[in-house]
């Protein structure tokens, strides 16, 4: 279970502990913890403590990848955080730090195949919602979502 998220042919493979007290109608599997890092955070803000305060906005946070001391080194901070798939990836958060607004970018770690149209991980594009209703209105073009995640 350690090594989530897990892949088959490129496509999402949600797996969950069984508990002898759930029955399997009530296991979710919307659900599963993806590696994140954040880039172009400002230096003093690499830390557990503001990875934990991201994280915590983004679904249920795991883990904050920082030494001992609490300070994320390196060109990014990485996070763990248990994501709900059935929504669009997060591209990115704008910081408010001393009056001044920091936009901070995600790269998703090890992440299957998601639609570019509305980037959502569960559905291929032939099953896009987005992409049908852009279809109908006209709207040319990818969605915003790209391979930079």
């Amino acid at each position: 279970m350690e090594g989530r998220p897990w892949a088959y042919e490129k496509q999402i493979m949600v797996l969950n502990e069984l508990e002898g007290h759930t029955p399997p109608s009530k296991l979710d599997f919307n659900h599963t913890p993806v590696w994140i890092q954040i880039h172009d955070m400002p230096l003093h803000c690499m830390s557990k403590t503001v990875g934990a305060k991201i994280g915590a906005t983004l679904g249920d946070l795991e883990e904050v990848d920082a030494a001992a001391d609490g300070i994320g080194w390196g060109r990014f901070l990485r996070i763990r955080v248990r994501i709900d798939i059935t929504k669009p990836l997060e591209q990115g958060r704008e910081l408010h730090i001393g009056g001044k607004s920091v936009w901070v970018k995600f790269k998703y770690e090890n992440l299957p195949l998601f639609c570019f149209h509305c980037g959502c991980i569960v559905h291929g594009e032939m099953g896009c919602p987005v992409k049908k209703t852009r279809r109908l209105h006209s709207e040319e073009g990818v969605g915003d979502w790209g391979v930079c995640l």
